[in-house]
Parts: C-alpha cells; structure tokens; sequence
C-alpha cells in the first residue's frame, strides 16, 4: 500500500510471534522483495500510484517463484462487477473493503499461512522421500553390482577348479601309469591298517583288480601270518619313523621270495601321521 498509515493499521492486526511481516510502499518495492524472499500471502491496495495493484499482481503472476502466492485485494471504493472480475482474472483471491475487519483479516491471512506451512512441510516430506528413494536405489544399484561381482568371481573360481581338476585328475592318470607298470609292489595304507590305494603289479600278484583291493585290511590280502611279521614294522612306521626291512614272504602261487620293504609315513598339513607308503621290493 502507498499509504503508511494503511500498513501500520495492518501491521497492528496481524502481529503476532508466528508472522514475520514485510511492508512495500511500492510496487516496485514489492517485485524486489518478491524475488528474495518466500511469502505465504500478499495484501495489496488497488489503487496505487505508477501501477495499480491489478497491473502488479499481473506482473506477481508471470513469474514463476511467485504465482502461487494467495493475493488479497484491499479497496476503499466499491467495485462494479466487472472490476471485481478483472481482479480475480488478475489473480487474486478475495477483496476486503477498508476499513478492513480485524477477524475477517487475521482468519483468511491465518488460513493461507497455514496453507503455506503445510505445503511447504509435505516439500520437505516429498524432498526427504525422493533422498531415501535415490539412496535406497543406489543401495539396489551397489547390490547390483556386488552381486555381479560375487558372480564373476564365482564363475572365475568354478572354471579355475574346473582347471585344477582336470590337471589332478590328468596328474592322477600319469601316476596311476606309472606305478600300474612298476616292477615293484606299492601301497598305502592308514591307521587302521586298510589298504588306501595298491599299485596293479600288487593287485594282480594275489589275484585282485586294484578297486577290489581298496578297503581291505591288511590280513585279507596277505593273510594272518605275514600280518605278525610286519605288523611291528607298520606300527612303527605310522609312529612317524621310515622304516627299512628285508623279510621273507611265502606266497602260495611263487613260493617263498625275499623282499626289501621300505615304510615311510604318510603326513597330514598339520605335520600328523595319517597312515604310511610301502614300497617292496623283490631281492630274491
């Protein structure tokens, strides 16, 4: 409003801790502090000098940032219905008279502020919910690609074992070749004195398949009495000791043969003893 006396009557009417107010002599006045502050409403005089207040609540409503800001027109002059139509058309949405009623005024300007408020904490609330949304989708994302990670680096590790296998198993085959075909005997046994694995010269020497051979105590292949003379020598052996021998073996299809025998014990990572490798040789 140009006229003082009119904003300090509407300063006293609307005091109060919950209002911060701010008066525009101008118009121009007006459109500067528009465009650095945020207002919940605008009380505006008609008649102005230089620009009326229909002109600048055209000129409010152009801009963006400030097109929404609820105007009430203020006017001592009765409006015809065409000028009250022209107001609204500027945007405004309601007319007092002056001299203005104190209630009427607080109650519409209460009600805008509060509109203001509320409008400005579900902002806030849509701000928080879009963070969370970005946030929660970076997680997604971070997950994502931690998943696919984890998935490479499964595939890598499958096709590494994969590789490994077969290298063992081709490692396998070629010392399976050579000790099938070795001219001397050789086995492995554990704790409980049960063949782990025999060579095909010492399967086929009693008649077995190597599997066939696999699982069996010693005494069920080469029977009770050998079994005495080389028990203590296995024992031994699975103490942690090598254990070098020569003992003579009768064998039901070749008779009585000497043999040199060597136990050497068979360790765990941790350093254990988990059973012995025998190696025999035939020195008749």
């Amino acid at each position: 409003d140009d006229e003082v006396r009119t904003l300090d009557v509407l300063e006293s009417l609307l005091h109060s801790p919950d209002y911060n107010l701010v008066r525009a002599l101008t118009a121009e006045r007006a459109l500067m502090l528009l465009l650095d502050g945020e207002f919940a409403a605008i009380a505006l005089d008609i008649h102005m000098p230089d620009m009326s207040g229909i002109e600048l609540a055209r000129l409010i409503k152009q801009r963006r940032r400030t097109q929404h800001i609820p105007i009430i027109f203020l006017t001592a002059y009765f409006q015809e219905d065409k000028d009250v139509l022209e107001g609204y058309g500027s945007g405004a949405v309601d007319y007092l008279t002056k001299p203005v009623n104190p209630q009427i005024l607080r109650s519409k300007i209460g009600v805008f502020v509060d509109l203001f408020r509320k409008t400005r904490a579900l902002a806030a609330a849509n701000a928080a919910l879009e963070q969370e949304v970005q946030q929660r989708q970076a997680a997604e994302e971070s997950l994502r690609q931690a998943n696919n990670e984890l998935e490479s680096r499964v595939r890598a590790r499958t096709a590494d074992l994969l590789l490994a296998n077969e290298e063992l198993f081709a490692r396998e085959a070629q010392l399976r070749l050579v000790t099938d075909y070795a001219p001397v005997f050789i086995t492995q046994i554990d704790r409980q004195h049960r063949f782990k694995f025999v060579n095909r010269t010492y399967a086929r020497r009693f008649g077995f398949e190597p599997h066939e051979v696999i699982g069996k105590h010693f005494t069920e292949v080469m029977g009770e009495e050998l079994y005495r003379t080389v028990k203590p020598h296995l024992d031994a052996a699975l103490a942690g000791q090598r254990v070098e021998f020569e003992a003579e073996v009768a064998y039901a299809s070749l008779g009585a043969r000497w043999v040199f025998v060597v136990h050497e014990p068979e360790r765990a990572v941790d350093g254990s003893v988990v059973g012995l490798v025998a190696v025999t040789t035939d020195i008749t």
